[in-house]
């Protein structure tokens, strides 16, 4: 991510759909949490690109060359029972360096900056994406909340995650959380069928 999305993630209320709320306070656990939100945001702006694309019929598609480079890093953090902060920041510096289109950067960046305004217009419809997108990331943060069983899954969930990160335990965001595995799960069906 640019510096200033980075500068934007770690002053605003963070866009993650998989951001904890317990100890969100805390900024030693803030600095740790970041690689991690920044890791679920981009993927879940990454489904939203794609997505995007297809409806708009945009060249921005990922491509079946991006698709064979992104299919083991979203395994990975499928099924991976934890990983580190560094790895994690290895797996964001991977998909954007590596997989991603300069331009696909900036669609990304454009549309976590016009979603981050939106939230910012006391005024604004928190059910309308500014991107144009559907807002699917959305309305699964709304059922989530709706059933807390679903948002909070597996052993790590809530604040168990700031514990595991205090004491320096890896972490896995999509197996912590059924909002961020949801949509690693679409992101995965979608880039596997690109290499059908």
């Amino acid at each position: 991510m640019n510096k200033i999305l980075l500068l934007l993630l770690l002053s605003t209320t963070p866009l993650s759909f998989a951001q904890p709320q317990n100890g969100g306070g805390n900024p030693e656990l803030r600095a740790l949490m970041e690689p991690y939100t920044n890791l679920t945001t981009t993927i879940g702006l990454l489904l939203e690109l794609e997505q995007h694309a297809v409806e708009q019929g945009s060249d921005l598609q990922i491509s079946s060359e991006q698709a064979a480079r992104l299919s083991p890093l979203l395994n990975e953090l499928a099924t991976s029972a934890g990983y580190s902060p560094e790895r994690a920041t290895e797996l964001l510096d991977t998909i954007e360096l590596n997989v991603l289109t300069g331009e696909q950067l900036i669609w990304i960046d454009g549309a976590f900056l016009r979603r981050e305004e939106a939230r910012a217009r006391p005024d604004s419809n928190q059910d309308t994406d500014p991107t144009g997108t559907p807002p699917a990331r959305q309305q699964r943060g709304q059922r989530g909340q709706q059933d807390p069983q679903r948002q909070q899954r597996g052993p790590n969930a809530g604040g168990d995650i700031f514990q595991r990160l205090s004491a320096g335990e890896p972490i896995n965001m999509f197996a912590d959380n059924e909002n961020a595995k949801t949509v690693l799960d679409e992101l995965i069906a979608l880039v596997d069928a690109k290499l059908e």
